[in-house]
């Protein structure tokens, strides 16, 4: 009972400190899915690229910081011999997790560079 307790507090500061770092982002980077869509449809000039760019970027860095957290949790109960062993095991549960986190990282950065790349061929 104790330790189903404390694997829900760890869950709940993984949580907490991933929405913190989603918050530490620069002042407008909230933007909802519709407001997205239309930035990347209306983007013409190197300024809009550059927005979109910093955009991705904040949230390339977000994920990445998830991701850190997670593999802590991950190597953390790679060693814990006292959970269940039942499938998925905990372990396996952050494992999944990082490699959401990295895989939804390197998108961002894949957009970030895409859009960093147009705002430069403006440029010139």
């Amino acid at each position: 009972m104790i330790q189903k307790r404390q694997i829900a507090y760890v869950l709940v500061f993984l949580a907490i400190s991933c929405a913190a770092a989603f918050a530490e982002a620069p002042a407008r980077s909230n933007y909802t899915r519709a407001e997205l869509q239309v930035m990347v449809r209306d983007a013409h000039t190197a300024e809009q690229y550059r927005e979109l760019a910093e955009y991705y970027r904040s949230r390339q860095q977000s994920y990445e910081i998830c991701a850190r957290q997670e593999k802590h949790e991950w190597v953390r109960r790679a060693y814990d011999v006292s959970a269940p062993e039942k499938y998925p095991t905990p372990e396996d549960a952050s494992r999944y997790r990082y490699e959401y986190f990295s895989y939804k990282a390197a998108q961002m950065g894949m957009l970030a560079a895409r859009y960093t790349m147009l705002a430069t061929a403006l440029m010139h």
